[in-house]
């Protein structure tokens, strides 16, 4: 079986792993660069994706 995976754009990625983690998600990993804030998350039936923001430098 081929996985896929999938990246979501997110306004705010610290509310997305609130609102993920609330019914049963697991955030597997998180990273913040100088263009992008990250969280790899499986939700509860074992699908993964990414959630990023895009943060640009301010100035």
């Amino acid at each position: 079986m081929q996985r896929r995976h999938v990246s979501f754009t997110v306004a705010d990625r610290d509310r997305t792993v609130v609102e993920a983690t609330r019914p049963g998600a697991q955030v597997l990993s998180q990273s913040d660069t100088e263009w992008t804030r990250t969280a790899l998350i499986r939700d509860p039936q074992g699908a993964e994706f990414t959630a990023s923001q895009f943060t640009p430098r301010s100035g």
